[in-house]
Order: structure tokens, then sequence, then C-alpha cells
């Protein structure tokens, strides 16, 4: 479910400012950075030398002089901006305007592989902005594709204890599941970089978060095929505004609002893809691995022989190119090599061919505003008042017919400052801490009764947290966000699925029988309520006798006998009093069909205004049809939740190529020492090293 998360571990080159704090640096040896712990690691990046680790920095600039500091300080004035006396070479970039002339310290890039993982962690280091970046691809570091999910997998303890098929159970438990994660993920790297404290997850923003789904279909045909009919059905929640839709030949993309893109792609495509696809890294490992086996071996000279013939072999039967097997080499060599294959390339496209991936994405900005919106003192009576009041000058001064009233100053100032609250970006922390979960709830902090002045601080600020997280609101990562966020997958997955449906000449049998429904409805609401349509007026004779007389009423200039005549247009067609006119639907359907448009190309065709095509779509709803459900003339078979997943994984024959090492259907994101821990079963198939081996290719 989750795919990739993008961590920033701030305070790396901050330092702490005061007397009391200089003191202690030099009477107790107390650190003055302001995450020490942060700041070891953004050391060991910048200057760990040794296999496994790639850097790339750009020397722009070169200072040489003396100092009496030592190199730690130097370095952090150094890279926090400040210049001192010392011999370093950092990347930087200059700006010029008109005469003025500034420079900044670009980012450092790189990537490094712990021995235990399957997949390259990528990273950055801003300086200027004193951060650490952790790009990281949860199934690829766990199992190396991700064709696998992050579930507990099928004979884990959580898998066995609850039902982790549906998606309730997995979202009760996501949240938990992936702050294990991460905590093995930073055991590995303080390991890795032999540094003896973790990180401050109160200082580690969660930058970005995807989330994943992988529907399994029978076959590769079915899959496009499908992917096919989800095309034409219109794009939900996309903005209007955005100028870019993607509608590729094996996948679909699209923003939902600001810092939320959704996309589904054929992931068997995307697998052989050069730019995004992982089959040329496997293919690399093979290869490499394939080295390593056989350099023991006596079949060691026939292997190198034939390498190159035996991996494009294997290249073309992966990517389903016809190819002719070379009679001179050896069967037992091929043989030998398809068994010992990390990456079995073969088995992972083809299952990847019977896959569609729906993914989403919720970069910080959408993340802030979802839990202001969704979570922020939800239950707090005074945050909710302020709420309310804002919606309600908001309305008003959006509304082109002003209210019947003028909102006070103290009103508009209250308008302002929650306005500014709700629409301003700010950062996702992972911080566990008591009082500022407390903080998001309650408004007692805030809120002064006495002049009932309310303005929503910071925390950070308030407290004094030091580090880039001061200077915007921030909001902490709660299990419910998480299961939110998990849930609007969810949503946009269930919207996208297809229904079978009768044949084409089925649409007149579908409006006949609402229409005679509808009518049926109209009548006895008519016969119900007849009394609504009489009214009884008072009148005289010339005598000057009062007399009483009982008519119809009228509206307007028409005069109303029947109850329904008083109803509107949304109300008939709510209550199911309105009938469909059959060749209002037949022109849209027909070009559904023959003509095999999308709604969107539809609509352009036949120029028709969006309320007037809405109603006609709203007409297809009446009468059971609907986007989804038009074009389908194939039962295909395939469901939402993850019982084709672990049917699949728990048969011997698919764990053997699936999962790269056999104990891999056991892991799950437990990390204490009771339970299996993620690095407990990472592939290190006899002892096999990927880049320790340059002496043998």
């Amino acid at each position: 479910m989750i795919d990739t998360l993008i961590l920033r571990l701030h305070g790396c080159n901050q330092q702490k400012i005061g007397i009391t704090h200089e003191l202690n640096y030099r009477n107790g040896g107390v650190s003055l950075m302001q995450v020490p712990e942060h700041h070891n690691l953004y050391l060991k990046l910048f200057n760990y030398q040794g296999k496994h680790f790639e850097i790339a920095k750009r020397v722009s600039q070169t200072t040489l002089s003396n100092s009496t500091m030592n190199f730690e300080d130097y370095f952090t004035s150094k890279t926090s901006n400040k210049l001192n006396p010392h011999f370093l070479e950092l990347n930087k970039v200059r700006f010029v305007a008109a005469e003025k002339v500034s420079e900044r310290n670009v980012k450092a890039n790189g990537k490094y592989r712990v021995p235990s993982s399957e997949s390259d962690v990528v990273f950055s280091i801003n300086p200027d902005a004193g951060y650490v970046e952790f790009n990281i691809n949860v199934n690829k570091y766990l199992f190396g594709h991700n064709l696998a999910q992050f579930i507990p997998q099928c004979y884990s303890p959580n898998r066995i204890n609850d039902n982790f098929t549906f998606w309730n159970t997995n979202s009760k438990h996501i949240h938990r599941r992936l702050l294990e994660f991460i905590d093995s993920f930073f055991l590995d790297l303080i390991y890795f970089f032999e540094i003896d404290t973790l990180p401050v997850y109160e200082y580690i923003e969660l930058n970005r978060i995807d989330i994943c789904y992988n529907q399994f279909f029978e076959s590769r045909e079915d899959a496009l095929q499908y992917l096919e009919y989800q095309k034409k059905i219109r794009k939900k929640c996309s903005l209007e505004q955005q100028k870019r839709t993607d509608t590729f030949e094996t996948s679909i993309q699209y923003n939902t609002q600001n810092g939320i893109n959704f996309k589904i792609y054929h992931k068997g495509s995307e697998y052989i893809n050069t730019k995004h696809g992982d089959f040329s890294k496997h293919n690399r490992i093979n290869k490499n691995y394939l080295n390593f086996h056989f350099r023991n071996s006596n079949d060691f000279d026939a292997f190198k022989k034939n390498q190159d013939k035996i991996m494009e072999m294997f290249k073309k039967d992966t990517l389903g190119d016809l190819f002719l097997f070379d009679d001179k080499i050896d069967k037992k060599i091929v043989n030998e090599s398809y068994k010992n294959l990390p990456y079995n390339t073969m088995f992972l496209k083809s299952e990847m061919d019977k896959v569609l991936r729906y993914e989403i994405s919720f970069k910080a900005k959408a993340l802030v505003s979802i839990f202001k919106n969704k979570f922020f003192r939800k239950r707090c009576k005074i945050h909710q008042q302020h709420i309310r009041m804002y919606k309600k000058v908001r309305k008003n001064l959006k509304s082109l017919t002003k209210l019947n009233y003028n909102p006070s100053k103290f009103e508009y100032d209250i308008y302002k400052h929650m306005h500014n609250f709700l629409n301003t970006s700010g950062f996702v922390t992972l911080s566990n801490e008591r009082n500022f979960k407390k903080y998001c709830i309650n408004s007692s902090m805030n809120y002064d009764a006495s002049t009932m002045h309310y303005k929503i601080n910071n925390y950070y600020e308030v407290y004094q947290k030091g580090t880039l997280l001061e200077t915007r609101f921030c909001v902490p990562f709660t299990d419910q966000f998480l299961q939110y966020l998990v849930n609007e997958l969810k949503k946009l997955i269930d919207y996208y699925q297809i229904e079978e449906i009768q044949p084409y000449d089925d649409l007149v049998k579908r409006v006949h029988k609402y229409n005679t429904e509808a009518e049926k409805k109209r009548d006895d609401y008519n016969r119900i309520n007849d009394h609504l349509t009489w009214e009884t007026t008072r009148s005289k004779d010339i005598h000057g006798n009062v007399f009483f007389t009982k008519q119809r009423i009228t509206k307007g200039n028409r005069r109303i006998t029947k109850a329904s005549q008083l109803l509107t247009e949304s109300q008939l067609m709510k209550m199911g009093f309105k009938t469909v006119v059959v060749t209002n639907l037949i022109e849209i359907f027909r070009l559904i069909h023959e003509k095999n448009m999308s709604i969107d190309e539809i609509k352009k065709y036949l120029k028709l205004s969006p309320p007037q095509f809405n109603r006609r779509l709203r007409l297809f709803k009446m009468i059971g049809l609907s986007e989804q459900n038009m074009n389908v003339t194939k039962k295909i078979i395939c469901n939402t939740d993850f019982s084709k997943y672990y049917s699949l994984t728990m048969s011997s024959n698919y764990q053997k190529n699936f999962f790269i090492k056999p104990s891999y259907f056991r892991i799950d994101s437990v990390s204490n020492d009771k339970r299996i821990t993620i690095t407990d079963y990472k592939y290190q198939k006899n002892n096999f090293n990927e880049n320790s081996l340059n002496t043998a290719i």
C-alpha cells in the first residue's frame, strides 16, 4: 500500500543561539548543534568513503586559510553561509541581479545501498535549508521490486493472526507498520554510516507519501482492455485549470487537487520502460551475480565465453522478442544460469503484464491542507466556531448578490486569520510528542477568553524548536490521518471499476422500464397530494352575502392540476418522477459504441454547454447506466482487495520467483526482538555483494 516516502531530517547544520548554550558548550562539552544526531549524519554523508556509496558534488569555490576552529565547527559554519578560514570545496550557484551578487550552496545528491537492502536509497543534502532528504521506495527497499506490496506477507505473524485480505484491516494497522518500517530503515542507516544515535523524529519531516495498489487480472489482454475502458471514464476531481492531463497508451494520470497526483498504469509496460522501469537494473544485477556464481566453478570459462549471448537471450525473452537458441551454447550452462537468477525478469514481466497499478501521491502542501481541514481541532468548539464564522464571511465576499449583513471588524479579522491559516503550506512531522498532539486537538493555548481573541500559532515556533520547521505551521502524522489518505485511494479505485452491461439494444428497454416506474410514482404522488392543488376563496354576492368557492391554484399564468407541477426540475429528478426521452441518449450511446469516443470527446463533438451535457449524463444515471458500465461487453474477472495477491504468493512455485529469498514470505514490518524484523530477511545469496565484483567482471 505504501510506495514512496520522502523524509527530510532537519537541523543538520543549525546551531543553538544564546549565552547559556555557548557556556554549556565550552564548559560541559554539550553540542551547540540544534539536532546533534542529524549533524553527525550530515558530516558522514559529506565525508564518507566506501563501497555501496556515491555522491555527486560539483566544485565551484575553493577557500584556503588558517583558523583555530576545529573541522566540525568550521564545516558547519561554512555550509550555514558563514565564512571561516579553512580549505573546503563546495558546490555553489551564483545569482546575479543588476549590481547584486549572491551565492548559495547547491544540493549534493547521492545514493547508497545498505548490505541488507535490495535497492539504492537516494538522498540529497541541502546545506542552506539545513536538511538531508531521503527518497525511499518501500517495496523496492524490502523486496527489490514493487510487484510486491507493503502488506504483511502470506506467512508473516500479523497475516496469520488477522485477516489482511481486506482494506479495512490493512488501513487499521498501516500507521503502526509504516513507523516500524521507518524505525528499521534508520537502524540500517546508522549501522551503515557507523553512527551511535538514531535520528530525532521530532525533527523529521514527511515531505511526500505515495500510496499504491496492484490489481491483478487473468491476462495481459484483460488488463489492457480494462485500462482502455477506464480511459473513457470522466476524470474524477480533475483540476479544470490544469494544463496537463496525461492519457498515454498504457496509463492515465492527472491532478485531483494541488499537490495530489493520481495515476493508473500498466505495470508490465512500466517495468521495461528505460526511464522509470527496473528491468535494466535487474538485468545488470543478474549479470553481476552470475559472474560471482560461476567464478569458482569449473564452468566459469564456458559461461564467460557465452555470457553476453545468454544475457541477450534472457533479455529478449523478457521483452517478448523472438530469438534463436544458439546450439553452440551448452544448455546446462543456460539452465543453471536461469535457476540462479536473483531476479527472474521473465517471470516478473509476465506477472506485471497482468497488473494495473493505482497510485496516488500526496505532497507536503496537500498533506498539510488535508490535516488542517479534516483533523485539526475537529472536536474543539472554539476552533469550529471560528471556522463557521470564516465560512460565513467568505460566502458573503464571494457571493455576487451580497447577503443581508455586513461582517463586523471582529468577524473580518477572524476571516483574514483563518484564511491565512487554512491556505498556507507547512510541514508534516513524525513527532510523537504528547504536547504537540494535544496542541492540534485543543484551542486552550491560543484562546483568550477575556478578549475572545483566537490566534493559531506554529507549535514549533512557540516552543522555539529551531530549524526550518519554525518558519511554517507544523502538523503531526497521525494514525487517523494516514487512514484517511489510504481511503482516498480506495475511493478512486472503486470509482474506476468497470461493470458489465447488456448489449446496445438494451438501452431502449431500460428507458421504457424507467419511464413506466416514474409515471406510476408520479401518479401515486399526485393522487395522495391532490389537496395541494386546491385553494378556497372568500367572495360576496350582490346582496353582500359571503360565500366560499374551491378552485385550482395558479402558479404564474399556469393553472395547477397536478401536485407534481409544483415541484422543481431537480426535485422531480431526485424523487424519480422525471421521465427520460430516449432520443436525448441514443446519440451519446452511439458515439461511445460506434465511434469509440470518450466522454470528453463526445462533449466537444456535440458542442453542448457543460449544463446541457451534465443533464444528459444524469439521465444515463437515472436509468442505471454510468460512465463505468456504458461500454463494457465482456466480463472481466478482478477484485479490489488483497485476496488475489495472497492466493498467488502462498503457492510454493510462485514464491520461488516472486521472493528473492524464500524467507521473504514472512516479512512484516515489526521491529522488536520478539517478532520478525524487516532486516532479518534481506537477500544475501552466498554472501553476494553486487558492488564487490570489480575483480570478477
